[in-house]
């Protein structure tokens, strides 16, 4: 009896788990949102970034049901609930594994068109306003210049069309300071690549993802090993411990 009290104790503490991950997800998904759609004309496919985003969101979601559920059941003691439970716990496990696929194969597929992507949004720099202000916003937030560095300008129609190639070789948007569009001196350049930048700022999201996926797996796996311990011998004992009325109810 006091396995089966332990038993039901571990169930809602991995359920409150869940809830806990379940919020980190979604975390990661507003995250995600927030920083990709800035800039995601410039991405090659780009709903391939909005895929995982919404796989984030979807499986966040029902993770906030199931463990909702896995806790009224444990409480509640109502066999229904158990196998309900029992069978979105299985559920999930599935649809968490092909999530993490999908965000594996959307990672190489995203970042391996990344570089092409990104000097095509270059040629198209002051042609296409939508292009050029994301543009802008990408070398400002990610501090970066170019696809690799700021000597990437000077193959572009923007460059070439410039009055003064010599003394403006780069858009105000690579500038570490305000006033730096008359300087050719490097140093006041943002040195890193944008490429770089943005590959791994992407990489980082789906590390998130997948090591969040990854723990939620895991207790999934004890929460179904739990109730079904519960649930397998429902005919031999009773629940004992968090509820009043420890028979356990239709």
């Amino acid at each position: 009896m006091g396995c089966k009290r332990f038993t039901k104790i571990l169930l809602i503490v991995l359920n409150v788990f869940m809830l806990t991950f379940c919020a980190g997800l979604i975390a990661v998904g507003v995250k995600s949102l927030r920083e990709y759609t800035s800039y995601g004309n410039l991405v090659a496919d780009t709903y391939l970034i909005g895929l995982p985003v919404g796989i984030i969101f979807f499986v966040g979601s029902l993770l906030f049901v199931v463990a909702i559920i896995g806790i009224v059941a444990t409480v509640a003691e109502s066999k229904c609930l158990i196998a309900t439970y029992c069978t979105l716990l299985l559920t999930t496990f599935v649809l968490l594994a092909a999530a993490v696929c999908v965000l594996f194969a959307c990672e190489n597929t995203v970042v391996g068109g990344l570089e092409t992507s990104l000097s095509k949004g270059l040629q198209s720099y002051f042609i296409d306003a939508n292009i050029t202000k994301e543009i802008d916003n990408l070398q400002q937030s990610q501090k970066c210049c170019g696809v690799h560095n700021y000597t990437d300008w000077e193959n572009t129609p923007w460059y070439r069309n410039q009055s003064s190639r010599a003394s403006f070789p780069f858009p105000p948007s690579c500038c570490q300071h305000s006033n730096c569009t008359n300087d050719h001196d490097a140093s006041n350049v943002f040195g890193k690549s944008c490429y770089s930048a943005v590959s791994s700022s992407l990489l980082t999201q789906f590390i998130i993802c997948s090591s969040i996926s990854a723990a939620v797996a895991v207790l999934l796996v004890f929460a179904f090993a739990a109730i079904c311990f519960l649930y397998t011998r429902r005919q031999h004992y009773r629940f004992i411990g968090l509820v009043e009325d420890d028979a356990i109810r239709v």
